[in-house]
């Protein structure tokens, strides 16, 4: 799964130093050999499988919290709270 996601933000970071050189007017010199080694050095040390971790560990978190605030749970908790305040009466209400 993880390498489904590094062509994406390679191409992105790629575009990104492509971009910062032909703003400086730059090309084939020290300064474009430097940063495609620096880039290439944060792309093999970056933690890939720890950012998809949180990600999507937010993601459930929002989900989980819109569940309970407007959807469903939110219902099923108003409904136990009341039938904890207004229980059933037995026999009918006699």
């Amino acid at each position: 799964m993880m390498s489904e996601f590094v062509p994406i933000i390679r191409l992105e970071v790629e575009h990104l130093k492509d971009c910062v050189i032909k703003a400086m007017g730059i090309h084939g010199s020290e300064l474009e050999k430097i940063i495609s080694e620096r880039v290439d050095e944060a792309l093999k040390t970056l933690d890939y499988s720890g950012m998809i971790k949180e990600v999507v560990t937010q993601q459930i978190r929002k989900e989980l919290e819109n569940y309970f605030e407007w959807g469903e749970g939110s219902k099923a908790i108003q409904a136990a709270i009341k039938e904890l305040f207004n229980p059933p009466t037995l026999g009918g209400g006699k």
